[in-house]
C-alpha cells in the first residue's frame, strides 16, 4: 500500500513539474516586420520633429518610419508616458516622441540609434531676452520633468530650480514675477507660445544637446534593424543636402 501511494505521488509531482515547465516557457512574439503591420505611436509636438495637420502627420520622425516595410498605422498619444505604457502593453510596436537617448527606460524596451538633436529653451516675460542663466543668480527658475539634463546647463547652480509638473501654470508664475524664467524643451515652449500671451521663448546658448531615439519592444529584432537602416538613410540624405548647400 505504501509503495502504491508513493508511486501515485511521484506521478502527480512529475505532472505538476511538466505543467510548470510549459507555463514558464517564453512567449513567442511575432516581429511586426513579419506581420506586415506596424503600429507607430506618436505625440503631436507641433515642431520640426512631428506636427499634425489636416493632411495627417509630418516631420523628421514621420519621414523615418513612414517607409518601413508593411502597413504603417499611426496612433496618437498625449504624452511620452502614455507611449511607454502603450509599448509595454504592446498596443503599439514602436514609439517616436523625442525620447532622449541617454536615460534608462523599461528593461522590456530597446532604443534605436539617434536621429536628431535639440537644445532647451528659456521662457521669459515678453520683451525680456535671455538665453542663459548667468544673469539670474539667486532667482527662481522653473524646470519641467522633461528637462533631463538640467545639471549640465551652464550656471544652473547659481539659480534656484523649481520643478513644475503642470507646465500650464508656468506662464502665470512668470507674468506675476514669482519666477524669472523657465527651462523648457522645444516642444513645451512651442505649445505654451500657441496659447499664452505676455511670454516669449528663445533657445539657450549654453544648452546641452539631447539626442533623440525611437523606442520599441526588445523582442522586435527585425523592426529595430529596419528602423536603424531608415535612420541611417535619413541622416545620409541630410548630410548630402547640407553639402550641396555649402
Amino acid at each position: 500500500m505504501k509503495i502504491k501511494i508513493f508511486s501515485g505521488l511521484l506521478v502527480i509531482m512529475l505532472l505538476l513539474s511538466s505543467c510548470s515547465f510549459f507555463s514558464e516557457e517564453k512567449e513567442v512574439t511575432e516581429d511586426p516586420i513579419d506581420k506586415g503591420q506596424i503600429n507607430v505611436g506618436v505625440v503631436d509636438g507641433g515642431d520640426r520633429f512631428l506636427t499634425k495637420s489636416d493632411g495627417g502627420y509630418s516631420g523628421i520622425e514621420i519621414d523615418i518610419v513612414k517607409e518601413l516595410p508593411g502597413d504603417v498605422k499611426f496612433i496618437e498619444a498625449k504624452s511620452q508616458k502614455d507611449l511607454i505604457e502603450m509599448l509595454t502593453s504592446k498596443k503599439i510596436d514602436i514609439a517616436v516622441g523625442r525620447f532622449v537617448q541617454d536615460i534608462e527606460y523599461s528593461k522590456e524596451l530597446v532604443t534605436s540609434r539617434n536621429y536628431g538633436k535639440g537644445g532647451y529653451f528659456l521662457l521669459t516675460k515678453e520683451g525680456i531676452y535671455l538665453d542663459n542663466l548667468g544673469s539670474m543668480e539667486g532667482e527662481n527658475v522653473a524646470i519641467t520633468e522633461n528637462v533631463k539634463m538640467a545639471g549640465e546647463i551652464a550656471d544652473s547652480e547659481k539659480v534656484t530650480l523649481k520643478s513644475f509638473e503642470n507646465i500650464q501654470m508656468i506662464p502665470e508664475e512668470i507674468r506675476e514675477g514669482r519666477i524669472r524664467a523657465a527651462i523648457l524643451t522645444e516642444r513645451e515652449a512651442i505649445s505654451l507660445l500657441k496659447t499664452e500671451e505676455g511670454v516669449q521663448a528663445q533657445e539657450m546658448s549654453s544648452s546641452p544637446r539631447e539626442a533623440y531615439v525611437c523606442l520599441m519592444h526588445r523582442d522586435y529584432v527585425k523592426l529595430l534593424e529596419k528602423v536603424n537602416e531608415r535612420i541611417e538613410g535619413y541622416l545620409d540624405k541630410q548630410a548630402e543636402t547640407k553639402k550641396e548647400n555649402q
